[in-house]
């Protein structure tokens, strides 16, 4: 039986909250689930088709975890990544962060139940997700290292807009 797969959808710029959000679940479900990051050569390796590979994730996930921002709310990878679960009719999660409030979240993200990842339960509320739709143990949920490297990339980001 293949792995369930967690779809993680993010901008260029959000490559490095991707793959550590990636690595901590990943660490965390000791290989039970697979999670897939566009940006990560895990995900997809030198010489592979790269449009086919995130096409078979999204057809195969059975959760997307949307990386949202100002400004990655209005891509149109990040909504097109979110319109194929939408369609699919699997869960939906938009995660927000650099100032980023619920209520900030376009049509139809908004219409979706969000987590902050500012917030000390954010993996809590992530890991509780995961575990339901695959009927595994939900492990510790620590929020501290991916609020570190959110924090650390929101400085730089901040560092980014003013420069």
């Amino acid at each position: 039986m293949e792995k369930p797969i967690i779809f993680i959808s993010h901008t260029a710029e959000e490559k490095g909250v991707a793959i550590k959000l990636k690595d901590i679940i990943v660490s965390r479900y000791v290989g039970a689930v697979n999670v897939f990051v566009s940006s990560d050569p895990r995900s997809i390796r030198g010489g592979e088709r790269w449009l086919d590979k995130i096409e078979k994730a999204l057809k195969n996930c059975n959760l997307e975890l949307i990386i949202c921002s100002p400004d990655s709310i209005k891509e149109p990878w990040i909504n097109f990544e979110a319109g194929a679960g939408w369609i699919r009719e699997i869960p939906v999660m938009p995660l927000c962060h650099l100032g980023l409030d619920f209520d900030d979240l376009p049509v139809p993200l908004n219409l979706l139940e969000a987590v902050n990842l500012f917030d000390e339960h954010c993996l809590e509320r992530i890991f509780s997700k995961i575990s339901e739709l695959n009927d595994l143990f939900i492990p510790n949920c620590n929020a501290t290292e991916i609020i570190n490297v959110v924090e650390e990339y929101s400085k730089n980001y901040d560092i980014k807009k003013l420069g």
